[in-house]
């Protein structure tokens, strides 16, 4: 997977829209284990990490800077908080989740901060917000079936810090370019 980071104020030329995403991308010892799975049933394996979505993509001509600020302005009172991610189940649009076990609330609170300002008309009220690390995406109610009897002895249980935020830019290929991080204060 390429990794760039790009510099805060580096803006899109001439009007072009980027589409961005903002991760919780968690330092997981193990995390092989989960790449195993993400292998076998996510097609985005290979254009990005294991992550937590906290703002799913968007495309906006947002420039960083003023999403910088945003992101930084949004985290502003958060400490590191531990996370706990076990159990992997199946979402009702054939996706397969590893859940987040602890630190939800926090999670779940950091998500209602990033869709604030600037990224208010992005929010989608379709569904309810689940902290949980996508394992897999299917297309058809059999396949998830398969998968969930094929990782039914997947017990593991994977523990870590989150002490930042990625500002992820997606490319013309679906590849993940990290754009810049944000660190709780």
């Amino acid at each position: 997977m390429e990794i760039k980071f790009w510099p805060v104020g580096k803006e899109a030329k001439g009007g072009v829209t980027l589409e961005r995403a903002i991760h919780i991308f968690p330092e997981l010892e193990q995390v092989d284990l989960i790449q195993s799975v993400r292998k076998k049933y996510d097609p985005l394996y290979t254009c990005i990490s294991p992550h937590i979505t906290l703002v799913y993509p968007f495309e906006s001509d947002i420039t960083n800077t003023d999403l910088h600020h945003h992101v930084k302005q949004a985290v502003t009172g958060f400490q590191p908080f531990l996370i706990r991610l076990e159990e992997i189940t199946a979402s009702n649009d054939h996706y397969l989740f590893l859940n987040v076990k602890q630190g939800n609330d926090q999670i779940i609170a950091l998500h209602d901060k990033l869709y604030t300002g600037p990224l208010v008309t992005y929010r989608s009220y379709m569904h309810t917000y689940l902290p949980h690390l996508t394992v897999g995406r299917l297309k058809h109610e059999h396949d998830v079936e398969e998968a969930l009897k094929d990782t039914r002895s997947f017990n593991h249980r994977f523990e870590t810090r989150v002490s930042q935020v990625i500002v992820e830019r997606i490319d013309h290929n679906g590849l993940s370019i990290i754009d810049f991080a944000v660190s709780f204060p």
